[in-house]
């Protein structure tokens, strides 16, 4: 657990008085998180002395608070403030309050759980509060109701600049439940929350109690193509977290409305690799299949498609490709799609890296389209016009071929083109690399992704990042007792052609091979053949390579990875993308020219040989490279082992170790 600010309560309240806990608070938070946002950074003196002068007068000086509040497992979800201490019969209790400076609070147009904040709709602060309550409770060992002697974790919400009685909604029957788990109180209401703090907190010191909770054990992480099936056929829940609630409510209650009162939605949500937004997918086409509302998933990969429909099989049917036209009658000249044929058709789309989509449906079925017959309105637009509810994940940053260009400009534009409310979200939290909300921040730092200084990672950044000499290590590696072998998988730059051909013993071809570079040789074959293309017995189809354990032995590729994670991932990084020391920066292979992304013809060995990225040279294909290797290396949610077979490249990520 990470924290930004810690102290006794007493002498918190003695550094608001003076002045001096926000220089105390902004050097832990740049150390356990790196920097902030401008409007977090607001918030807090604006927040803090209202906490503290709640807190006078309670008599648990001796209690920790502990300020901007991280837990191990989920980068970027913080709660305000938390409090840790002993009760008067010798229990341990962990406090946390959510702050809010809301003034006013009136019903949602789109309904529960939401509240106007006089900005925008957001979850009731009860819900927030209740949230983190949970998340501890399910992550840390040491807070797990069903375990002994476990610290009891109570939660509520403070809004210290509203009067209880402009409160009107706030307090309404909607949330009588939400208020039970997490009461709310307003500024007129700090009698009632100093007596709540006292009847939890005593004035026994409460360090213990936080050094418990923030050496607690945590529980494995849950995969979630292991959940799957249980959330959408069982309706069990993936539990979120802040923004994905946030999101996930929503649209559940953008569902409600199109139902009820016919509106048309499109809800955008912006996450980096590992942010979550496949558990919130999850969870909403759980919640649309509980309310029989169907849906449909909609991913451009293959692999995720194909991954999704073995391991629920009774729901193959809702999990489709990329949204296309197909010819329903060519007689008449018919391409129009029947997904989209007629408006509002479909309750709720989700697509799934939506930034994969192409701006205009050219292809069908493999082919193209003929002119006249293509549409006249983007392919977003398309989605937006065929359903009621729409909902678009996008990450800008994980385009990786000239083809897909749709981001998320575009899907505002033609949402508000077809008069729909729009609902943008960014989810900035960081599930995988350990839960370490610094390791894509560090790896953007080094890729030159936002232009900030790289900075170096610690061993309190909790992924295990290592370079390894030789790419033989990794089935050393992917031996070794403590590594699930259905949770790891080795995964490389396309830079090795991918036949998808057995050998004459039905054997797979050993055609990633390193032939004595830097004095390493080694070889491994990719992935299997797509299934279209012949099986083997016990040699899983291509699609299969992230869901199968039998594909371990197996080298994937961006394209059959995207979409997944592994506790381990160990990647090898060919010549494609380079680090130039004496010109700072990135660079792709030296005097590469366009190629025909054969083997004939092709790019020089070890450079790229992705047909998409043929005709791509110079710094254009920097930027697709250096999305790709920022994909391939956000896969692990433990460890991360890399092979790199260009020196400084090798000495650029080296430096920051």
């Amino acid at each position: 657990m990470k924290v930004a600010y810690l102290n006794t309560v007493e002498k918190f309240i003695s550094d608001v008085e003076n002045n001096t806990w926000m220089n105390k608070l902004e050097d832990g938070f740049k150390k356990e998180f790196g920097g902030w946002n401008p409007k977090e950074h607001m918030s807090w003196p604006g927040s803090h002395p209202h906490l503290a002068n709640a807190l006078r007068s309670t008599g648990i000086g001796d209690a920790i608070i502990a300020l901007e509040v991280q837990l191990p497992t989920i980068g970027g979800f913080r709660a305000d403030a938390v409090l840790f201490g002993k009760g008067k019969n010798g229990s341990s209790y962990c406090f946390v309050i959510e702050l809010k400076q809301w003034s006013e609070a009136k019903k949602s147009k789109i309904g529960y759980p939401k509240i106007w904040n006089g900005y925008y709709p957001d979850d009731h602060p009860s819900i927030q509060a209740y949230n983190f309550q949970q998340n501890l409770e399910h992550w840390l060992v040491e807070a797990n109701p069903s375990e002994g002697n476990s610290v009891t974790i109570r939660s509520c919400a403070f809004l210290f600049n509203l009067r209880r009685s402009d409160a009107g909604e706030l307090i309404g029957n909607d949330f009588e439940n939400d208020l039970k788990n997490s009461p709310l109180y307003t500024g007129d209401d700090i009698s009632s929350f100093r007596d709540r703090a006292k009847s939890l907190l005593s004035n026994e010191s409460g360090l213990e109690v936080y050094t418990r909770m923030s050496n607690s054990a945590v529980k494995p992480s849950i995969n979630l193509k292991e959940k799957l099936k249980d959330i959408l056929l069982k309706h069990e829940r993936f539990l979120l977290a802040g923004e994905q609630l946030n999101a996930a409510h929503t649209i559940n209650a953008c569902i409600d409305d199109a139902t009820l009162q016919g509106g048309k939605h499109v809800i955008v949500i912006d996450g980096g690799p590992g942010s979550g937004k496949t558990g919130v997918a999850m969870n909403v086409m759980s919640s649309a299949l509980e309310k029989n509302i169907i849906p449909d998933f909609i991913a451009p990969s293959a692999a995720v498609i194909h991954g999704y429909r073995k391991i629920v099989k009774e729901l193959k049917s809702r999990f489709k490709f990329t949204f296309e036209y197909s010819p329903k009658d060519k007689k008449k000249g018919d391409w129009w799609n029947n997904l989209a044929k007629h408006e509002n058709q479909h309750d709720l789309l989700i697509i799934d890296e939506a930034h994969r989509l192409p701006q205009n449906t050219e292809i069908v079925r493999g082919a193209t389209m003929p002119h006249k017959y293509r549409s006249k309105i983007s392919t977003c637009r398309e989605i937006i016009r065929a359903s009621k509810v729409s909902v678009f994940f996008v990450d800008d940053l994980q385009i990786i071929k000239p083809q897909e260009s749709v981001r998320m400009a575009d899907i505002i534009r033609d949402a508000n083109a077809e008069n729909a409310t729009v609902h943008e979200f960014a989810l900035p939290y960081q599930f995988r690399a350990g839960g370490s909300s610094r390791y894509l921040d560090w790896l953007n730092r080094v890729l030159q992704v936002d232009g900030g200084e790289p900075f170096s990672l610690t061993h309190e950044d909790q992924i295990n990042f290592s370079i390894v000499n030789d790419p033989n290590e990794f089935s050393e590696i992917l031996s070794l007792e403590n590594v699930d072998q259905d949770r790891a998988r080795i995964i490389a730059g396309w830079c090795w052609y991918w036949s998808q051909t057995f050998d004459e013993n039905n054997e797979l071809l050993n055609e990633v091979a390193i032939q004595n570079h830097n004095s390493i040789t080694f070889s491994m074959p990719w992935e299997a053949p797509l299934s279209k293309k012949g099986m083997i017995s016990g040699i899983p189809p291509g699609e299969y390579w992230a869901i199968d354990p039998r594909a371990q032995n197996q080298i994937g590729s961006v394209y059959t990875v995207q979409g997944y994670d592994f506790e381990t991932i160990c990647e090898i990084w060919p010549l494609d993308l380079q680090w130039n020391e004496s010109e700072n920066k990135w660079c792709c292979f030296p005097g590469r020219t366009p190629h025909s992304g054969k083997l004939k013809n092709g790019p020089a060995q070890y450079d790229n040989i992705d047909h998409f990225l043929r005709g791509v040279t110079g710094d254009e294909l920097v930027v697709y490279l250096k999305n790709i290797y920022r994909i391939l290396l956000t896969r692990g949610m433990y460890n991360v082992h890399v092979y790199f077979m260009h020196e400084e490249t090798k000495s650029r990520f080296s430096k920051f170790l």
